[in-house]
């Protein structure tokens, strides 16, 4: 474990569910940098699975994995995953979320999708940091970027704000049968035309997105996992890689630690 400081926040390619199960070299990565992290006080992670029509916070004592997936491998079901939360943490962050004008409510529910527990059994295999789960909604790069901001005063308290989701994200156009399939040119311009506005921090670029980046609407023909990625942006600060790659052709594991 290194002496430096922890990033303020990071987003994490949660890949496919049987990420859970890979030797990808992601998942190393994912295991390398849990292990170079200093252990947060908690880690507040908005997903793109755990959606709501506001930004609703998960306050339960503890949590476990939901296998939220239908048609794969048994061993993936067999999988757990029980971090403790933190209930009083839980209700600040909700109240900072709503000082920003944004809807918020704490939920009682205790299960956490696999876009959370999946990367975050990587990370942290004892279960043993406290979560704190944010719903996702469809409002669109702009309120994610103000849940961002809403978040990131909790990172002077030692807490990590994490985005989980994917780059890119086009099932319908993906090699599942070949975790290691060659990437597809669209899929490898628009993950580079994110990671340059992510290194630049055009913020107003990575906000039209649908406007301005190369295949755009193919890369997410809904845009939901995309979306965690604003918020991550706005709680930290400088991005630099933590892994740049692909599984099944078309699915971005790129993840990125913001300072």
């Amino acid at each position: 474990m290194t002496t430096a400081p922890n990033p303020r926040s990071l987003f994490l390619g949660h890949g496919a569910p049987t990420l859970a199960l890979s030797a990808h070299p992601a998942t190393q990565a994912m295991r390398t940098l849990g292990l170079r992290l200093a252990t947060p006080r908690a880690v507040i992670v908005v997903s793109p699975h755990r959606y709501a029509a506001g930004f609703d916070v998960g306050g339960s004592e503890r949590f476990t994995a939901w296998h939220d997936f239908q048609g794969f491998p048994a061993p993936l079901y067999a999988l757990q995953y029980s971090p403790p939360g933190d209930p009083a943490l839980a209700d600040r962050v909700s109240a900072a979320i709503r000082d920003q004008g944004l809807p918020s409510q704490v939920s009682d529910d205790a299960r956490i999708d696999h876009g959370i527990w999946v990367p975050l059994r990587l990370l942290w295999p004892n279960a043993d940091v406290p979560v704190i789960p944010v719903a996702s909604t469809r409002a669109g790069p702009e309120p994610h970027l103000a849940l961002g901001r809403a978040l990131k005063p909790f990172t002077d308290e030692g807490c990590i704000v994490i985005g989980t989701g994917s780059i890119t994200h086009n099932l319908g156009d993906l090699d599942f049968g070949n975790e290691y399939a060659p990437v597809q040119p669209w899929a490898q311009a628009f993950d580079d035309w994110i990671a340059e506005n992510l290194v630049r921090r055009d913020e107003a670029a990575l906000a039209r997105y649908r406007q301005q980046a190369p295949n755009a609407v193919h890369a997410h023909p809904t845009d939901e996992h995309l979306m965690p990625l604003f918020a991550a942006l706005a709680a930290g600060g400088a991005a630099q890689p933590t892994f740049r790659g692909f599984s099944h052709g078309t699915i971005s594991l790129s993840a990125y630690e913001f300072a």
